[in-house]
């Protein structure tokens, strides 16, 4: 299964489709070409057990565009004023106790200067209509997913406020890795070229610093970083490419050379764990 609505890849092509993709080199492309279900095996399968992933992937539910809310109260479903769900990019989930959260990057990290935009620089940014107390209750909210989970050190938003150069959407993804999961493993899945690994290796110290400023904890949440190399892809388009993921039905749009799993803080190579 895919997702809660589609039940055959085809049909995840399609929903991903009319997602929004800034050229053929935007990360949801290769992601989906990579997680197709005939396709890579055993790149993934050599994944997998580097994360120590010991039940049957073909049973995990697959979901691209994984939504986690920022809740005001669960048991109501109602959520926090101005707040919108932190999309996951790919949710691999074992059951009810284990999942794993997927983060793809390709060209993002070369284009971009850091990892933007900064939480200090999103909490003080002018909202129409909304004010500070509220952007400082959905930190609060994402920190609670993980703290109150004994995940992280770091317990309240006046304290993560106080650090520089913290990536508010690094909070994200850590937040909806931990949310309602026994054991959650935290991915950030990087697509590169030869000519962007020195910006990748930039980008993963970005990574490894985030995870120390958080105090996270490895022992109660694993976090890797799988380093895919592109060999080839679509001839560049700049602008909308989501035709691609149409094409993609059909035969694979992106190859796959070397695949490396880094340990996420202390960023040496993982090994085959099983």
């Amino acid at each position: 299964m895919y997702s809660v609505y589609c039940h055959s890849f085809n049909q995840v092509l399609d929903v991903l489709s009319t997602t929004k993709t800034n050229s053929s080199k935007t990360s949801s492309l290769p992601l989906a070409d990579f997680w197709h279900p005939d396709r890579n095996k055993d790149l993934k399968k050599e994944l997998f057990s580097c994360l120590g992933i010991k039940k049957d992937p073909q049973l995990a539910d697959y979901c691209f565009e994984y939504p986690t809310p920022a809740y005001k109260n669960k048991k109501t479903g109602s959520t926090l004023q101005y707040s919108k769900p932190s999309m996951t990019d790919l949710m691999i989930i074992f059951g009810e106790d284990a999942r794993i959260t997927i983060e793809a990057k390709f060209t993002e990290y070369k284009n971009e200067e850091g990892y933007s935009p900064l939480l200090k620089d999103w909490y003080k940014k002018n909202h129409p209509d909304e004010e500070p107390r509220h952007r400082k209750s959905i930190i609060q909210c994402w920190i609670d997913y993980i703290h109150l989970n004994k995940r992280c050190e770091i317990s309240t938003a006046d304290e993560l406020l106080c650090i520089d150069d913290f990536p508010y959407q690094f909070l994200h993804r850590v937040a909806s890795a931990c949310y309602d999961c026994k054991y959650p493993i935290l991915v950030y899945q990087l697509f590169y070229e030869k000519s962007s690994i020195i910006k990748m290796q930039g980008f993963e110290q970005i990574l490894q610093e985030s995870a120390r400023k958080l105090i996270l904890y490895p022992e109660k949440l694993p976090f890797y970083i799988i380093e895919n190399e592109v060999i080839c892809c679509p001839e560049y388009r700049k602008g909308n490419s989501s035709g691609i993921f149409e094409e993609m039905k059909q035969k694979p749009q992106y190859g796959f050379g070397s695949q490396t799993v880094v340990d996420g803080y202390s960023l040496k190579q993982v090994n085959n764990k099983l």
